[in-house]
């Protein structure tokens, strides 16, 4: 049975349950872990090469001459962040191993993996490890791996090893071990150290070797009764100096164990009253913190939304690269070609303008308008007959990653993506008073509508066809094809509304999410024929159901189907052979196992990150900056976002009872919302089972904490905020005024009156899911004085 523990981003569940490797990543890193605890390889999209292959440790107890494996048959695994994964005994094994592995986000980059065994016994124990690194991954190469390097000229210098690589590529290793081992073997081998791991004991060191090294490590332990031992080896490498990557190998040798996970906590923190969306958020984020790797223009133009709320920086280094690679013409160019993508480029466009309309920055717009404006132009001439047509030739559209199985001709979507992305270019030309660029650019995204609604529209049902092929025949069968060129734009509300309703129906419904063919189309249903395509439920797809369900007006749509995908990241995963944190690409019907590709879909978590966003908290523009308008009718209680990014690094808590927002407090200066209460600053608190945000203003400071526990229990949680006073207004006063708001009627009442003598503290009680907001403000006169 399926164990789970949510603490921020861990959780905790059997090594049996998983079917396949994982992947932890960040940046270009991904290093591929082994559900029994071994590294298969590391590999470095930035530097484009594979920089360490297979590493293990074999522990071993050394009894009167005896050597004996401590191999256990099954590990409990936790994930302490998306870089970092934890594998322990279980309590009844008479000598307790945790062993943790750590991605190093450099420079230098690389991995450490930490040991530590533990002896409950009453007496005391000799341990032994031994640990392989194959750092050209020759030896032990499978072949749906990346290739390695030729060989390495390896040197031992006794509690490391350094390496260099042979032939004409650059780059240094170095493999260190704490404490230093006995013994550094190194052979050419493989035969060799399949029976070296097997006795247990290793021969003497050897000095250096050149060619496809392998390196084995023995290190000695005496571990006393209920005492601890600790073995840590770290492989790190950099692309031009080995003194960086041995400075690197002595603080991750020396410092204490980091999980990886503070740059999760740097900005856009999102938590709320279900623990499984806080789960699958943070690992939103840091699949996005990953894009790096995804070579794919369309995919990483795809999660742009998502990509410009929780990594603004990178966004704009993006933008500049597709610059650099816009062709003459305007068009930014497909993937792997030099041919012009219109999808790509209508991505480009709206991605940009979005980025833009949140950051009051006319600078950013002014220098970034021409290169819009010339995409803009190309995207025009692409839609010069009225309509855009995609190519025969190659596949268009949300799922070109299968590469066949699209539909041709004037698709409904590849032409609301064009419209999407003019109307942008339209209102970003107003805002710089480029009236005739705005008034072209308009123009042309309602005429490309009104062409799709003569052509695609049917007259009796109001629905919008898939497309009409080249030879123009109409296909109006419904598909999910509807629901994702909805997503671009949801120009009708009528036409958006029934689609929500539609993909709803049991004919599309999988479980999992809407599938791509509706059961009920027997002419295009299959289970089987075509994975990805026609009996498949793609996990994308159903995020951007949710976007268009709250785009729509459908909140609650849109909250059940968030949750449906971030229960598949969180706990759903081992029903289709998946990994917990991964958003999959999409899934065989006929197996019910995940399909696209190891790792998580990019596209995907930019959606999620979208339906938090906009859906959730309710982001849209506003003449003056932008609205935060949380919707009434939500699965979530309350929820809280602390440092997004949006021109200015705010935070806004939402309070919700009896199904709508009876409290919105905010830190962002240029939001506007009627019903939101705005503050100078926010402070977040420590995390842990609840999560505080403390506003401050000229007045009064506002004290939102709210419990991340779910389920339905009655037992509340204790705990004591330590609120720092804040402002010249309080360090002036003596006492101060303490109310606590009722989220029922809607009032606040007076519950204390304090005298300051620094930071303040309030005792608060919390029941699963359940929050609190507590006013704090100078007392308006001195408190009676108290008579016997």
């Amino acid at each position: 049975m399926l164990q789970e523990t949510f603490l921020g981003s861990s959780r905790e569940f059997l090594n049996s349950q998983l079917k396949r490797g994982f992947f932890l990543s960040r940046g270009g890193l991904r290093l591929k872990v082994e559900p029994d605890s071994s590294i298969t390889y590391l590999d470095s999209r930035g530097t484009r090469r594979l920089l360490f292959g297979r590493g293990s440790a074999e522990l071993f107890k050394v009894q009167a001459g005896i050597i004996v494996p401590l191999r256990q048959r099954e590990l409990k695994v936790r994930f302490p962040s998306p870089t970092s994964v934890e594998f322990s005994s279980r309590p009844q094994d008479q000598i307790q191993v945790t062993q943790t592995t750590t991605l190093v986000f450099g420079p230098p980059t690389g991995y450490t993996r930490r040991v530590r065994v533990t002896n409950p016994l009453p007496s005391p124990v000799h341990v032994r490890l031994l640990t392989l690194a194959d750092p050209s991954s020759l030896n032990f190469r499978r072949r749906e791996d990346p290739p390695g390097e030729i060989g390495m000229n390896a040197f031992n210098r006794g509690d490391h090893v350094v390496m260099d690589d042979v032939g004409d590529t650059t780059g240094s290793r170095a493999v260190g071990f704490n404490p230093r081992p006995n013994s550094i073997y190194m052979t050419r081998d493989k035969q060799r150290v399949l029976d070296l791991l097997g006795t247990g004991e290793l021969p003497e060191s050897i000095s250096g070797m050149s060619g496809a090294i392998m390196i084995l490590a023995q290190q000695d332990a005496d571990v006393p009764p209920g005492g601890a031992a600790e073995f840590t080896t770290a492989g790190l490498y950099d692309a031009s100096s080995l003194g960086t990557a041995l400075e690197g190998l002595t603080g991750a040798l020396a410092r204490p164990q980091d999980s990886g996970a503070a740059y999760l906590e740097a900005e856009s923190v999102f938590r709320c009253s279900n623990p499984t969306i806080n789960f699958a958020y943070d690992w939103a984020k840091a699949a996005l913190h990953s894009i790096e790797g995804e070579g794919d223009n369309l995919e990483r133009l795809s999660a742009g939304p998502g990509l410009s709320l929780v990594r603004s920086e990178y966004f704009q280094r993006e933008f500049e690269n597709l610059k650099k690679a816009q062709r003459k013409d305007g068009l930014v160019p497909r993937t792997g070609t030099s041919e012009g993508g219109v999808l790509e480029t209508s991505l480009f466009l709206t991605n940009a303008c979005l980025f833009l309309a949140f950051r009051e920055d006319k600078k950013l717009r002014r220098s970034w308008y021409s290169t819009l404006r010339k995409a803009g132009s190309s995207l025009l001439a692409a839609g010069k007959d009225g309509t855009v047509h995609a190519s025969t030739a190659h596949p268009e559209g949300w799922r070109r990653r299968l590469e066949s199985g699209f539909p041709t001709g004037v698709t409904s979507e590849l032409n609301l993506a064009v419209a999407r992305a003019l109307n942008e270019l339209a209102t970003l030309a107003s805002s710089l008073a480029k009236g005739k660029d705005s008034a072209t650019f308009k123009e042309a995204s309602m005429k490309l509508v009104a062409s799709l609604n003569g052509l695609l529209r049917d007259p009796k049902t109001g629905s919008l066809a898939l497309n009409m092929d080249a030879r123009g025949t109409v296909h109006p069968e419904f598909t999910i094809d509807h629901g994702m060129a909805l997503y671009h734009l949801p120009y009708d509300h009528n036409l958006a509304s029934f689609a929500v309703h539609r993909l709803l129906e049991k004919d599309f419904e999988s479980g999992l999410g809407p599938r791509c063919v509706p059961t009920s189309n027997l002419l295009y249903y299959n289970p089987t024929y075509g994975d990805g395509q026609l009996g498949s439920c793609w996990t994308r797809a159903t995020l951007s159901h949710s976007v268009l369900a709250y785009e729509a007006g459908f909140p609650t749509i849109g909250g059940l189907q968030l949750e449906k995908v971030a229960r598949l990241v969180a706990s759903g995963w081992e029903k289709v052979g998946g990994v917990p944190g991964e958003f999959p690409y999409w899934f065989s019907e006929s197996d019910g196992l995940v399909l696209g590709g190891p790792g998580s879909d990019p596209v995907a978590a930019g959606r999620l990150i979208e339906a938090v966003v906009w859906g959730e908290l309710g982001l849209d523009r506003a003449p003056q900056g932008f609205e935060l308008r949380p919707p009434d009718s939500s699965t979530l209680h309350w929820a809280s976002m602390h440092g997004m990014n949006l021109g200015e690094k705010g935070s806004i808590f939402v309070g919700r009872s009896e199904g709508k927002v009876v409290l919105s407090a905010s830190s962002f200066s240029r939001a506007d919302a009627d019903e939101s209460t705005k503050f100078q600053s926010c402070t977040r608190l420590g995390s842990g089972q609840a999560e505080t945000l403390v506003f401050t203003g000229p007045s009064s400071m506002l004290v939102c904490t709210a419990s991340t526990q779910g389920g339905t229990g009655t037992a509340p949680l204790s705990s004591v905020l330590t609120i720092p006073m804040k402002g010249a207004l309080m360090a002036a006063s003596l006492f101060v005024d303490i109310d606590e708001f009722n989220p029922i009627t809607g009032l606040w009442a007076r519950v204390d009156r304090r005298r300051l003598s620094g930071d303040l503290s309030l005792q608060v009680e919390l029941r699963p899911g359940a929050w609190k907001a507590i006013r704090i403000a100078p007392a308006t006169r001195e408190p009676p004085v108290r008579t016997k």
